[in-house]
C-alpha cells in the first residue's frame, strides 16, 4: 500500500496496523528510537519529512518538514535517540535533526556523491555516510563537521553500512567490485576484504553478539552468513529472487 506503514507482529507474523502516511509521503528509511517508544519514517516524496509514530498506539504524532525535492532516504539515530541524521540523494547532504525539539540542526554538504546510507558509531561521536562515488565520509558528530573520509578500494562503491557492536568494525558492503569490506574504525584502516564475482552484495546486518555477519546477495538470491571473528563462510541460504533487506532479532532473520 502506498504511503503506508505496515506493523507486523513477529510472533505470529501478521500484519496488526496499517498506519497512512500523509499522501506523496512516498516512505524510504525507518529507524526505532533506542527505548523502542517512536518510530520515525522518511518520505522521500512531495510530502518530504521524517513522519514521527507512536509505537504503542501505532498512531502519528508529526512530521518534521524537509526540504521539497531534496530526495531523503535513509535515516540513523544517535544511542540516545536524541539526534537523527538523514540522507538526502538529491541534494547530497546530511540533515541533522534535534529529535527533542523536533527541529532541523543544520545541514551538512557532501556534495559531489549521493549519500546511500548512513549509521552511527556505537558511543554516538562519529557518523559515517556511504557515498556512491566510492568513499565513506566521516561526520564529527559533536561540531557537524566532515572529517577526513575513508577511501575504498578502487571500484568499490559502499551500498550498505554497519557497526559491530563492540564499536570497533564497520562493515561494508560494496558493488561495482562486489565485495564485503571489515575497516577498523578506530583507525579507518582495512582490516578484510571478500570479493564476490557476479554477486550484486545489498544491505547487511551483524548479530546482537557480534560474532555473525550477515548481508544478500540479490543477484544470485542467497543470504550469506560469515564468522566475524575469522571471516570464514558459515552458511548459504537460499532466498527470493532480487532480495534486498536483512534484519535480526536474537534467534530469527529475516
Amino acid at each position: 500500500m502506498n504511503d503506508s506503514v505496515l506493523v507486523i507482529d513477529t510472533a505470529s507474523n501478521t500484519i496488526i496496523a496499517t498506519i497512512m502516511l500523509t499522501a506523496g509521503s512516498d516512505p524510504f528509511g525507518i529507524a526505532i528510537s533506542p527505548n523502542g517508544s517512536l518510530v520515525y519514517v522518511v518520505n522521500g516524496g512531495a510530502a518530504s519529512g521524517v513522519t514521527i509514530i507512536e509505537k504503542a498506539s501505532n498512531t502519528m504524532l508529526g512530521t518534521i518538514p524537509l526540504l521539497p525535492g531534496s530526495g531523503s532516504f535513509e535515516i540513523a539515530l544517535n544511542p540516545s535517540g536524541t539526534l537523527g541524521y538523514v540522507t538526502n540523494l538529491i541534494t547530497q547532504s546530511v540533515t541533522v535533526l534535534n529529535l527533542t525539539t523536533n527541529t532541523i540542526v543544520t545541514e551538512i554538504s557532501v556534495a559531489g556523491a549521493a549519500p546511500v546510507d548512513i549509521v552511527v558509531s556505537i558511543d554516538g561521536t562519529r557518523v559515517y555516510v556511504a557515498m556512491n562515488a566510492g568513499q565513506i565520509e566521516v561526520i564529527d558528530a559533536t561540531t557537524n563537521t566532515l572529517l577526513i573520509p575513508i577511501a575504498l578500494p578502487a571500484g568499490s562503491f559502499p551500498i550498505s553500512l554497519a557497526v559491530a557492536p563492540d564499536g570497533h568494525r564497520l562493515f561494508v558492503t560494496t558493488i561495482g567490485v562486489s565485495s564485503l569490506l571489515a575497516l577498523n574504525s578506530d583507525t579507518t584502516s582495512l582490516v578484510e576484504r571478500i570479493l564476490f564475482p557476479g554477486a550484486e552484495l545489498t544491505n547487511i546486518a551483524i548479530s546482537a553478539d557480534a560474532s555473525t555477519f550477515i548481508f544478500i546477495d540479490a543477484m544470485n538470491s542467497i543470504v550469506l552468513l560469515y564468522s566475524a571473528a575469522n571471516y570464514s563462510l558459515i552458511a548459504k541460504l537460499p532466498v527470493g529472487n532480487q532480495s534486498t533487506d536483512v534484519a535480526l532479532t536474537p534467534i530469527l532473520l529475516f
